[in-house]
């Protein structure tokens, strides 16, 4: 019975050594949508959109497509 409890273990341990150390879990960014329209409701194509991270000052920025799209 000792001899097949060490067979489990050594099976386990097996298995455990060949999962990687690592694994992806997230990506590194993540991803805002929205709309930009002027006082009327209209869309504003071709607008510059600035992201601003306020604990780092990183800034990412984009241009809104044709129907105001970010």
């Amino acid at each position: 019975m000792r001899r097949l409890q060490s067979l489990y273990l050594l099976g386990f341990l097996a298995v455990l050594i060949s999962i990687p150390q690592t694994l992806p879990a997230q990506t590194s960014f993540g991803s805002v949508v929205g709309t930009v329209t002027d006082a009327s409701g209209a869309t504003l194509p071709g607008t510059e959109v600035i992201l601003t991270n306020l604990g780092t000052n990183e800034r990412r920025t984009g241009v809104t497509n044709t129907d105001g799209l970010y």
